[in-house]
C-alpha cells in the first residue's frame, strides 16, 4: 500500500469522524430541545393548576353568594357538588400531567442510552478501521522491504533466471536452484 493510498484512507477516516461528530452534535441538540420542551410542559402544568384553583375559588365565592341570596340548604348542596366536580377535574388533570411527565422521563432515559450506545458503536468502528489500516500499512512496509532486498540481490547478480527456467542463486559462481 503506497503512501498516497494511506493518505487517502486517512482522509476518508477523517471525513467519517467529522460526519460522526456532526451526528453526535445533532443528537445532543435534540436532547437539549427535548429537555426544554419538558421544562415548558412543567411550567404549563403549573399554570393549569393555578387556573383550576382560581376557577374553584371563583365557584366557591359564587356559590356562597348564591347561598346568601337564596338560603343556605340548597345552595350549600350545590356548592358542595361544584367543589367535588372541580376537585375531581383538578385531580384528573394532575394525574394526566403526572403520567405525561413520567412518560417523558422514560423517553429521555431511553434516548440518552441510545445516544450513548450509538456513540460507543461509532467509536469502536473508527478504532477497528484504524487498527486494520495500521496493520495493513505494517504488512505493506515489510513486503516493500523484502522486495527491496530481492531487487538489490538481482542488481548485484546474486539472483538470476536459470538457463532452463526458474530462479537460481549465484553462489560463488555456482547456480543453485531456488524454486524447487
Amino acid at each position: 500500500m503506497k503512501e498516497n493510498e494511506l493518505l487517502e484512507l486517512a482522509e476518508k477516516i477523517a471525513v467519517l469522524m467529522e460526519q460522526y461528530q456532526r451526528g453526535t452534535d445533532k443528537v445532543t441538540d435534540n436532547f437539549v430541545q427535548s429537555s426544554q420542551l419538558l421544562q415548558q410542559s412543567a411550567q404549563n402544568v403549573t399554570g393549569v393548576a393555578q387556573r383550576a384553583a382560581n376557577d374553584a375559588a371563583h365557584q366557591v365565592k359564587q356559590s356562597a353568594s348564591e347561598a346568601l341570596n337564596q338560603g343556605l340548604a340548597a345552595p350549600l348542596k350545590d356548592c358542595d357538588a361544584r367543589l367535588d366536580k372541580s376537585a375531581s377535574k383538578i385531580e384528573f388533570a394532575a394525574q394526566k400531567i403526572e403520567q405525561q411527565s413520567i412518560l417523558a422521563q422514560k423517553m429521555f432515559s431511553v434516548f440518552a442510552w441510545k445516544s450513548f450506545v450509538a456513540s460507543a458503536a461509532g467509536s469502536l468502528a473508527v478504532i477497528a478501521v484504524a487498527i486494520y489500516m495500521a496493520n495493513s500499512a505494517r504488512v505493506q512496509i515489510k513486503q516493500s522491504e523484502w522486495i527491496g532486498s530481492i531487487n538489490t540481490a538481482v542488481e548485484a547478480g546474486k539472483i538470476i533466471a536459470c538457463p532452463d527456467g526458474g530462479i537460481c542463486a549465484n553462489i560463488n559462481g555456482k547456480l543453485t536452484r531456488l524454486d524447487k
